[in-house]
């Protein structure tokens, strides 16, 4: 067919109007989305530079490395890539997402904030989804559209279901239920399949034809259907059995042991013991969001409570933080910034952004291994236990007893405070260590060694105080993180209970205000006041809030208040 005439035809099946007068009109632009390998397609485009005064190709990578990157037809045009977003472009892309629906048209830091934290969840620092643009903007739009009224999407796995049903429905599968169903039942099967060969350690591959031949055997599913399922574009599995992406293995594989069963019972237990895999611990994250069973739950509480069971957890009071007294006396005392809350948010997510970037290198691959000591595998297994059941207090704190929901957070918070006394959990073993280290590196001073090792310690006190609290980040249960505090009745319960409160607050109000002064009355220690004024003082930073509030915050914390920038939006 004639170049003209196809575009011709796509005009008029898109637009009313006289297709001879359209053509003589400037800045037309032409976006060809998707383009494949088919030699016909770049003769189109090619052909198109005689219409059009932009032209727009979008594919992907691994299309235009195969057949256009030599392609000297297509020398002149500018080649662009879209990339992993940064913290600071995800916020200012949730930001333009927000100013465009009418819920939002005034929003705050902390509705950004909520909303980044949602989108992190599921992202899970890339290691499920790359952080692309689509991604992002497809959690959002899931959020806005079922969150509020549609259970059913939380329970499976967030954005993930819709995104797995859009790929179904562009591959040309139907959207009845039947053929959904059925692909979905395949789907969960061959996930098993691949889970069990490789738990095994099975030499040779897995057999897809084979596979089929056996379900077949058992199941109805067309061949149309097993054909689209392996479409070049958008189906789920290449011609290997393979899947295409991380998630839609973890999505299909959890959903298959949420059935329940002796053999899906047996799995969840061997993986419960090691969540520290990071395999384990991702497809544990989507059982959790497919099941109702309570039964898991109990197990990873289990696993948390006996991992390290021999330290004690740390309560962080003044004999304990002995150790930080020279630490804290170096801490400045005012750390309030001048700056715009813009700028100090966009240096708070470029820090992230450099504290990550190793971990989309596979850095946590290591994890698991027999040679890696068992100590280190409890770390890293009460670490993502406390992010699966972070994940659970986000979505399903509807559905589990009050009752239960402060059971998890105790939990979680005694196994975080437990890590706090893993590593140089007082002077004496900070002195040791010390001469330990001074008498294999003689060149190095014992004190420098000893002053090096009491930051670190401070440090790895303050990391797991900040992965509790981002854990149990979830505004809807806040009484019942104040009755765990209460109850707990420490001043590590209390920092605990005073940064939460501070993540899941609007902004700074008399609230806040009051009970940062009734923590400071109440504890003397230098390091609980220290580490609670500058917490306060970071919020401050990054947060817009009543400027009367922030000075009567500033005299309560004796330092001077400091006028901020204020951009224009």
């Amino acid at each position: 067919m004639p170049t003209k005439v196809i575009f011709k035809q796509a005009y008029e099946a898109q637009f009313h109007g006289d297709y001879a007068l359209w053509v003589r009109q400037p800045n037309k632009t032409l976006i060809v989305d998707n383009l494949s390998g088919r030699p016909d397609l770049i003769e189109l485009v090619v052909a198109a530079r005689e219409i059009f005064d932009r032209i727009i190709v979008t594919l992907s990578s691994s299309t235009f490395n195969a057949f256009f990157r030599d392609e000297s037809r297509l020398a002149d045009f500018e080649e662009l890539e879209i990339t992993h977003l940064t913290k600071v472009q995800q916020e200012s892309l949730i930001k333009k997402r927000l100013a465009l629906t009418s819920e939002y048209t005034k929003f705050t830091d902390s509705d950004v904030d909520r909303i980044e934290d949602r989108v992190n969840s599921i992202i899970l620092k890339e290691r499920v989804v790359p952080r692309y643009p689509f991604f992002v903007l497809c959690i959002l739009q899931t959020f806005e559209a079922y969150m509020p009224a549609s259970l059913a999407i939380t329970s499976y796995g967030h954005c993930y279901y819709a995104l797995i049903v859009a790929s179904l429905v562009r591959a040309g599968i139907s959207r009845q239920d039947a053929d959904i169903n059925a692909c979905f039942n395949f789907a969960e099967l061959l996930a098993y399949e691949v889970y069990l060969r490789k738990d095994s350690k099975e030499s040779h591959a897995l057999e897809l034809d084979e596979f089929i031949s056996v379900y077949r055997r058992d199941y109805y599913i067309s061949q149309a259907n097993i054909s689209r399922l392996k479409h070049d574009e958008f189906g789920l599995i290449d011609e290997t059995g393979q899947f295409r992406t991380p998630y839609m293995h973890y999505f299909f594989l959890g959903r298959f042991l949420s059935r329940g069963g002796p053999n899906q019972t047996e799995v969840i237990q061997r993986m419960c013991d090691a969540t520290h895999i990071p395999e384990n611990f991702l497809t544990l994250l989507f059982t959790v969001h497919h099941t109702n069973d309570p039964g898991i739950i109990d197990d990873i509480l289990l696993r948390t409570m006996c991992t390290l069971s021999d330290l004690p957890a740390a309560t962080l009071n003044r004999e304990e933080t002995r150790r930080f007294q020279a630490v804290v006396a170096a801490l400045p005392q005012s750390i309030l910034s001048a700056e715009s809350v813009e700028a100090e948010r966009k240096r708070e997510r470029e820090a992230l952004d450099a504290t990550e970037a190793p971990r989309r290198d596979g850095g946590d691959s290591a994890i698991g291994e027999p040679e890696v000591h068992e100590a280190v595998n409890g770390v890293y297994r009460v670490l993502k236990n406390n992010e699966i059941m972070g994940q659970i207090l986000r979505n399903k704190y509807g559905s589990i007893t009050r009752q239960k929901i402060e059971e998890i957070i105790d939990v979680m918070a005694e196994g975080s405070l437990r890590l706090v006394n893993v590593f140089l959990k007082d002077e004496h073993e900070i002195t040791q260590k010390a001469q330990f280290i001074s008498a294999k590196k003689s060149s190095h001073d014992i004190q420098e060694i000893r002053s090096s090792l009491m930051v670190f310690s401070f440090l790895w006190t303050m990391i797991n105080v900040g992965h509790i609290v981002e854990s149990i980040n979830v505004p809807e249960i806040r009484p019942s993180i104040q009755n765990v505090v209460e109850r707990g009745a420490t001043p590590a319960h209390d920092i605990i209970g005073y940064f939460a409160m501070l993540h899941t607050a609007e902004e700074l109000g008399m609230h806040e205000r009051d009970e940062l002064e009734r923590l400071l009355r109440k504890h003397e220690d230098p390091f609980v006041q220290g580490v609670l004024s500058l917490r306060t003082q970071h919020y401050m930073n990054t947060h817009r809030s009543n400027a009367r509030i922030e000075q009567s915050i500033c005299s309560i914390l004796g330092i001077k208040y400091l006028p901020r920038l204020v951009l224009e939006d």
